[in-house]
């Protein structure tokens, strides 16, 4: 699902960019689009995030991590004033802080993750 909304979701980082250099005159729409991108990665996102802690799998740092996760998607809506998607991707928060994981036997919190930060699986 994700890999289909880069191209989008890169298209309107470009048409933000040369609308902010050509002046204000279709900020408003950049932006608008922008945002509704962001909104449906989310979604994306949080439906695999949901689906993962489901299934009674450990997560990806990547996937709640601030610069390219649901972390970093939620400082974005926070900043932009989508308290919608905002409100899902914290209920997203609160889940994977809450809810532990059984992992050969042992109990490990909801946010510990199979990956390191080189998205690696940590040995």
């Amino acid at each position: 699902m994700l890999t289909q909304r880069k191209p989008v979701l890169l298209s309107r980082i470009v048409s933000l960019v040369s609308f902010v250099r050509e002046g204000a005159a279709g900020l408003h729409t950049a932006l608008a689009q922008l945002d509704a991108e962001v909104v449906a990665i989310g979604a994306d996102r949080l439906a695999d995030a949901h689906h993962r802690m489901d299934s009674k799998a450990l997560p990806y740092l990547r996937e709640y991590d601030l610069i390219s996760g649901l972390a970093g998607l939620g400082a974005y809506l926070l900043h932009r004033g989508h308290a919608n998607a905002l409100e899902r991707v914290l209920r997203y928060v609160v889940r994977l802080i809450t809810e532990p994981l059984n992992v050969h036997g042992h109990q490990l919190p909801g946010w510990w993750a199979a990956t390191g930060l080189r998205d690696t699986p940590d040995t």
